[in-house]
């Protein structure tokens, strides 16, 4: 819903941000140590690899957002990256699988759907490209 009313308030006539910053802010609350810590550097890497901003934060939300979701939703007994209880976790231990997913696909399709323009700038040839981490020094 955080996301969700970012990029689409009503106040505004449903007009609004891309979702991204949202997105992070919640990694951060529901993930403390490490929320803060992989979803930065994966969005920072992948843009600079790509050498486009709006691809590096749908990559980066795609794949890392699902991640840290499922993992958290594994049982405790499983879990990989820290065994620490949350405070806002439901009665099985954890968030449940169900809810990592639909979370995870949830605010992976906003963040997609908010990102079209750059998609067409890029294909349209009109986005600004970044200096690659390949190699190449291309900044137009």
């Amino acid at each position: 819903a955080a996301v969700a009313g970012h990029c689409w308030m009503p106040y505004l006539g449903f007009k609004g941000g891309k979702g991204l910053a949202t997105m992070g802010g919640i990694l951060i609350y529901l993930y403390w140590p490490i929320g803060p810590l992989i979803f930065p550097i994966a969005i920072a890497l992948l843009s600079m690899y790509t050498g486009f901003s709006g691809v590096g934060a749908v990559w980066g939300s795609t794949f890392i957002s699902p991640l840290i979701f499922l993992v958290d939703a594994l049982p405790e007994s499983v879990h990989i990256i820290w065994p620490i209880p949350h405070p806002y976790i439901l009665d099985d231990g954890n968030f449940g699988l169900a809810f990592a997913i639909l979370f995870a696909l949830g605010t992976v399709i906003i963040l997609m759907l908010r990102h079209i323009p750059e998609f067409k700038k890029i294909k349209a040839g009109e986005a600004k490209i970044w200096a690659k981490l390949s190699g190449d020094d291309i900044i137009k």
